[in-house]
């Protein structure tokens, strides 16, 4: 089929103004959440990020530097607090909401030789995004800054202008399009996954693109888009070259390979079925999207048998698959060798949900199936967004039914790091008056030891033992602050969480141990607690 690129009535340029508004919208409606009804503290990832903004760098073992670029300028612009630091969560979510709904707004504005058109760009890029800010993951990540947020909004930017890049031959899309890749990587190294899918399109594209719009060079500007992306990767490489390429072997080690900084995992191991960890992925996926899925899902069966949207608009369709199709088959072959983290593949859905928009917008049916699919997929997931932003009034309107029930909806990760944070500057007040000795916080999950900090008084430097007692190297052993083999702790008390339930994992480096009481606000009852008396420190430890 011979396809040419056609507008529909309502031109792109209309579509934009109210995706914007959306977005921008959004963003409001997060920042006043954020500064005055969100009620959860920090989680651990949060607070580990946080810290690494106190130690500005090049990069760091695990992650590019990008996240504790972004949240060392938001707390330097607005202070160090709960919303600064999420801040960088809500401003992500925002540019994440306009550059999806701006894709799906292009993609709509564009159709094949002989098309009608039948939705409009304006109704598609609105459509496209509310349902971001209506997917639970989504609605989840524009609330913690983690690095998901700020990878995911360069994600989307770099989907859209590679398909303007590509599509239209726009050159300034294609330096936007490296800047994006470049930038995404400071945050996540799968952006990386982005480019293949979208070489493929190219590939599978090539008699359009020949024949779509003549007299512009294509690959010069792609060249100059690669040589933007790869300025993004060079402060990650300059901090590996010099640290022994440590961010190399934890990912191997994350993922279950040999040459990890963890031992690998064998396939199949404590495994109850050869593909549990592919079913288990799955699952997750599912769960992340539950509000959306369902009634797209619906909406296909329907699309498929009318043969209406997005099926008027095959180029389009072919290159929101595309775009998706590495990281999620990456992701599938990794779940048969080691057991993957739910949100790895979430990268896929910044074009997958335009497409779902695609498929939920058609004005040739005003009461059909699809109007309520869509319908039913945005005020469903609008609702799962309240319930995720204040689950802790769901849990008091659920235990007024099912005390039990209640029980279930965990609030343990998100709240009482205050009142943790109070009990532990109490017992180190104790511990203080008790030896006359400076005590100091030591933890055997890096996490907990930023969380630590973040809600102690005055934000004194706490401890972490991972690489000390047989776990993996973290971000505090790079840290001259945080290092346990300073001479300057020796004798000192410390308080102690975690570890093994005995004690045993703290024995030989203190003269003494005794159990302690569960800190409050401790969501873990499993968590033990000890004081050390006389540290005498660990044996040495190689590490980078």
């Amino acid at each position: 089929m011979s396809l040419v690129i056609g507008q529909d009535r309502q031109t792109f340029g209309h579509a934009l103004v109210p995706v914007l508004a959306v977005a921008l919208l959004a963003t409001a409606v997060r920042l006043v959440y954020l500064v005055y009804l969100c009620p959860y503290d920090l989680v651990e990832d949060e607070a580990f990020y946080w810290e690494w903004s106190l130690h500005m760098d090049w990069s760091y073992a695990t992650k590019g530097p990008g996240i504790a670029w972004a949240i060392w300028l938001s707390t330097n612009l607005l202070g160090t607090s709960e919303a600064a630091v999420r801040a960088v969560a809500a401003v992500a979510a925002g540019i994440s909401t306009l550059a999806v709904g701006a894709l799906a707004a292009d993609v709509a504005a564009y159709t094949h030789k002989g098309s009608q058109g039948r939705a409009s760009p304006v109704r598609v890029g609105v459509v496209a995004g509310l349902l971001w800010n209506a997917t639970p993951v989504f609605a989840g990540i524009g609330i913690f800054s983690t690095i998901d947020g700020p990878y995911i909004a360069c994600w989307a930017v770099a989907a859209w202008s590679a398909w303007r890049a590509i599509v239209l031959r726009s050159p300034i899309a294609w330096v936007v399009l490296g800047l994006a890749i470049g930038v995404g990587f400071l945050f996540k190294y799968t952006i990386l996954l982005l480019p293949p899918g979208l070489l493929l399109f190219v590939l599978l594209s090539r008699g359009y693109l020949r024949a779509g719009v003549r007299g512009r060079a294509v690959w010069p500007w792609a060249l100059l888009a690669g040589a933007v992306a790869v300025v993004g990767l060079l402060p990650v490489l300059i901090w590996n070259s010099q640290h022994d390429w440590q961010t190399i072997r934890h990912l191997l080690g994350h993922m279950g390979f040999a040459g990890g900084d963890v031992a690998p995992h064998r396939p199949g191991a404590g495994q109850r079925f050869p593909l549990q960890w592919f079913l288990e992925l799955l699952a997750a996926q599912a769960g992340m999207l539950i509000t959306v899925i369902v009634p797209v899902v619906a909406s296909t069966i329907w699309g498929t048998r009318r043969g209406g949207a997005p099926f008027d608009r095959p180029l389009g369709v072919r290159y929101l698959l595309l775009a998706a199709g590495p990281i999620l088959l990456l992701y599938a072959l990794v779940s048969l060798i080691t057991k993957p983290q739910a949100n790895w593949p979430i990268g896929a859905y910044v074009t997958l949900i335009p497409l779902a928009a695609l498929w939920m917008t058609d004005p040739d049916e005003p009461v059909g199936l699809r109007r309520f699919a869509r319908n039913a997929a945005i005020v469903g997931g609008l609702l799962t967004a309240l319930i995720l932003a204040r689950a802790d009034l769901a849990r008091s309107a659920v235990s007024l039914v099912s005390p039990a029930l209640a029980q279930r909806i965990p609030l343990g990760r998100l709240m009482g790091a205050r009142e943790m944070g109070q009990d532990v500057h109490d017992r180190l007040q104790g511990l203080r008056a008790q030896t006359g000795l400076e005590p100091f916080v030591v933890t055997i999950q890096y996490g907990r030891a930023s969380r630590v900090r973040f809600y102690l008084p005055g934000r004194p430097t706490t401890f972490c033992a991972s690489s000390k007692v047989g776990g993996r190297i973290v971000q505090q052993d790079y840290w001259p602050e945080a290092d346990l083999s300073s001479p300057a702790l020796l004798g000192r008390p410390a308080l102690i969480v975690g570890g093994s339930a005995d004690g045993s994992t703290w024995a030989r480096a203190f003269a003494r141990i005794e159990p302690g009481p569960r800190l409050a606000g401790e969501g873990k009852a499993e968590m033990p607690v000890f004081i050390g008396y006389g540290f005498k420190g660990f044996q040495p430890t190689n590490h980078p």
